[in-house]
This record gives C-alpha cells, structure tokens and sequence, in this order.
C-alpha cells in the first residue's frame, strides 16, 4: 500500500530533505509513531546509528534518513531535488532536524537547505538582471562571491521575513562563522541563530 501524501508527511519527508537526519524525538513533533513504522516499513527512511560523546561514550545514538527510495518519493511529493545527505554528519544533522521540528508547519514547509538557499540566491540574482536593476544585481554578484551557505532557512510564518539556522562544530573556524552571518544578514537580510555543539 502506498503511502499517503498527508500534509504532516509532506514536512516530515521536507525535514530529512532539508537537515538529512532526524531522530525519534524530532520526528514525533510532526508525525505519529505510527507513521514512523510505517515509513519504515515502507522502506522511505531506515534507521542508522551514530557515536556522540557528547551523550554516551559507550552506547550508540538512533537516527533516520531516507532512503534512495525515499528520496525517490520525496522528490515526486515534493517537487524538490535538492537532499542534504544524512551519512557521516549525524550528530550535527540531528542536532539541525530538531530545530526543524520546533518550525510551524508554514515554516517548515518554506525550509531550504544549502543547495536550496543557493538556488534562491541566483534567482533574486537573476530576477534583478531580467528587472534591469544592474547596479544591485553588481552588487548582489559581488557580495555572492563571499557568502557561505547555511543548513537551515526559512520565511517566518507572521512576518514572512526569512531565518537562518546554523549548526555549529568544532571544525568551524571564525572566518567560516563571520562568512555564515555576512550570507544571513547582509545577502539575504535574514535573521540569524547560531547554534553551538562542540
């Protein structure tokens, strides 16, 4: 039986699109336990394991992500293409996937990662130039040259104004940060939310 593209699906299949992971706990703030199994089941996600010291030393943490069939059905629900992957950063993933799950449904819906934010970036780009605004389209080519991409954006549901979430690890050096803040606050003029897991 196929599954159903229910709009609470939908944000849970958009959030392993967005962060790549998510755990039990994120995934239960959108979607019943028993739509887990059956995403499971489905073979949609599967369960993978992860070491965070930062938890247990000795035990092992649980995680999902999609599968390529998954990926397959999320494409064709969604109409997105773009996937961050969910193999090799998972502590950092999870960590992002509950922020996701904080997000309103609109907000969750409106998400976008790196690869999305890109591609939002060249079309306003793109949208100057086919406007005949030259002098800003310069001026966003020119501030795109320095920008670095962030894990999580998204339009605030009442004001419509766009956020930027970034998880933060001990392989960021300040520049690589400073870089995070220019691309939210002076490219795209969102706000910005750093958050830290060392």
């Amino acid at each position: 039986m196929a599954i159903k593209k229910d709009f609470k699906t939908l944000l849970a299949l958009n959030g392993f699109r967005v962060c790549g992971n998510m755990n039990q706990k994120a995934l239960e703030q959108i979607i019943t336990p028993n739509r887990i199994k059956r995403l499971l089941k489905e073979h949609i996600i599967e369960r993978t394991s992860y070491q965070d010291p930062h938890i247990s030393k000795e035990r092992s943490q649980s995680t999902y992500r999609l599968t390529s069939h998954g990926k397959k059905i999320t494409r064709d629900f969604l109409g997105k293409g773009n996937f961050q992957s969910g193999r090799g950063n998972e502590r950092h993933n999870t960590t992002l996937s509950m922020e996701y799950s904080k997000l309103s449904k609109e907000e969750q819906y409106s998400a976008m990662n790196e690869l999305d934010l890109k591609e939002y970036i060249e079309q306003q780009y793109y949208s100057l130039l086919s406007e005949n605004n030259i002098s800003e389209a310069n001026e966003l080519y020119d501030k795109m040259q320095h920008m670095s991409l962030l894990d999580l954006t998204y339009f605030q549901s009442n004001t419509k104004e766009l956020c930027c979430i970034e998880i933060v690890t001990k392989n960021y050096n300040v520049e690589t940060i400073n870089l995070k803040e220019y691309t939210a606050t002076e490219i795209i003029q969102a706000t910005y939310t750093q958050i830290n897991i060392y």
